[in-house]
């Protein structure tokens, strides 16, 4: 008898707890329900997938959101509305207020809608922030491949199987487009295609073994890497298949600047000057060829939007005089000398983005390389001997590095060995791609590989210096 009376007191304890913790959740969703008004939108909550699915694509398409449009609330989409709300007047607390709501809803409108649908570029355009960070304007059919992978994405799914989908998505999307270039290319041009699609997977093969070798096989960073190298891979294809397929008939009055110009090579690398210095370029001095690309085109559009010009991306006289006045007031004298620095590092910004410093070794290298591209040559003969000079400057110190990695830690020294040795099958994989593309050896080919093997320094410079 006296088990039972304890037993039923432990049960009353119980019963009261639950109805404590009962009260207690409905005080809090009162108190959220009276901290959040109806429609609005936060990290962390629930039951409203489609309407943050709404918010993640309007901050995609926007350039603030870097990420899946999968419907959670996390904290990539916080970090994306605060950007926007800085750059909006709203106080940058991440929480997407009906009035938050409101205005960027408007502002996606007004950028990529008409009366009743969508507005895309006719393919998939390589725009550039005034930070010198690029971002794809998808066209309308990749737009849809990611928002129909999202879909077949259910809420319980693991964010491998997610990753599936999404590398599912995009592999048969770039098994379309070279099926059209194949159907649609002359019949003496079809073994380059093939071709071509054998290269397109010789790299997502050399990329999937140089993340194996850092990670492990069948691990999340190498899908993740393989997911966007494919998207990577559609929308460079995009563009190829679209010139082949569309008739484009307007015609640019004779020496306006525009993407494809032949035959103003100095014009265009003073453009691509102004828009180098203006920061519509990025870090990418190399990027200062003479060759209207789809770049400096994103660049130019870019640098439209922010004056008040029409984004066509051709130069037209109003953009000219606007590049020339913002060139006059940034070309001032600078004083004073910046330290130097040991190892390269990333410095990030309050609106989310970041910048790469340069270590002075680094700069020492990249002062070496640019001697070699930005001479008087007389010919291309010679132009592609400055191009080899600066890529045997950066392919020296890629080797210095991975000697002084292995030397801090020889207790890796195999893995080391493995992992240089996959990044160089995944270096000649990208430039037999480029030579594909450009001819061997062709300027392209030899500026894009500079900057692959600069790049990987400066990334192999800040996993070393957390060896130290």
């Amino acid at each position: 008898m006296g088990e039972n009376k304890i037993y039923f007191s432990d049960l009353k304890k119980v019963t009261a707890i639950l109805l404590v913790t009962v009260l207690l959740l409905c005080c809090f969703s009162a108190a959220l329900a009276e901290k959040y008004p109806e429609g609005t939108l936060y990290k962390g909550m629930t039951g409203h997938t489609a309407e943050v699915k709404d918010l993640q694509q309007w901050l995609k398409d926007l350039g603030y959101l870097n990420d899946k449009v999968d419907g959670k609330f996390g904290k990539n989409t916080q970090s994306a509305l605060k950007a926007f709300q800085e750059d909006y007047g709203f106080s940058a607390d991440g929480v997407a207020w009906p009035e938050v709501l409101h205005d960027l809803e408007n502002e996606w409108s007004a950028v990529f809608s008409n009366e009743s649908d969508p507005e895309y570029p006719a393919y998939c355009t390589l725009m550039a922030t005034e930070d010198g960070l690029e971002y794809w304007l998808d066209c309308q059919q990749h737009d849809q491949v990611s928002v129909q992978a999202s879909k077949a994405t259910s809420a319980e799914a693991s964010e491998d199987e997610m990753l599936q989908i999404f590398i599912t998505a995009w592999r048969n999307e770039l098994d379309r487009l070279f099926q059209i270039w194949y159907e649609y290319c002359a019949p003496e041009d079809q073994t380059v295609v093939l071709n071509q699609r054998a290269v397109y997977q010789q790299v997502r093969d050399a990329k999937q073994a140089s993340m194996d070798s850092l990670y492990g096989a069948d691990s999340r960073e190498g899908k993740y890497a393989v997911e966007e190298l494919l998207e990577e891979q559609c929308r460079e294809l995009c563009s190829v298949v679209y010139q082949l397929v569309a008739e484009l008939p307007f015609e640019y009055p004779e020496g306006t600047l525009h993407r494809g110009i032949t035959g103003y090579t100095e014009e265009v690398e003073s453009l691509q000057y102004q828009l180098f210095y203006a920061g519509y370029l990025g870090d990418d001095l190399f990027a200062v060829d003479g060759v209207f690309d789809q770049k400096t085109e994103a660049a130019v559009r870019q640098f439209q939007k922010e004056h008040g010009i029409e984004a066509t991306g051709i130069v037209c006289p109003a953009t000219q005089m606007a590049l020339d006045e913002e060139w006059e007031n940034r070309m001032e004298p600078q004083g004073g000398e910046e330290e130097p620095y040991p190892y390269c590092y990333w410095e990030y910004y309050a609106n989310g983005t970041r910048a790469l410093v340069m270590c002075s070794k680094h700069m020492q290298v990249y002062t070496e390389a640019s001697d070699a591209v930005n001479q008087d040559f007389q010919n291309d003969e010679e132009i592609i001997e400055g191009l080899q000079a600066a890529n045997t400057f950066w392919m020296e110190e890629l080797q210095s590095i991975y000697q002084q990695w292995a030397a801090l830690r020889p207790e890796y020294a195999q893995q080391i060995t493995e992992h240089q040795e996959a990044f160089m099958d995944y270096y000649r994989a990208q430039l037999a791609l480029w030579n594909a593309h450009f001819g061997t050896p062709s300027m392209a080919a030899l500026e894009k590989a500079m900057n692959m093997l600069s790049e990987h320094c400066t990334e192999l410079c800040i996993i070393l210096s957390g060896e130290i």
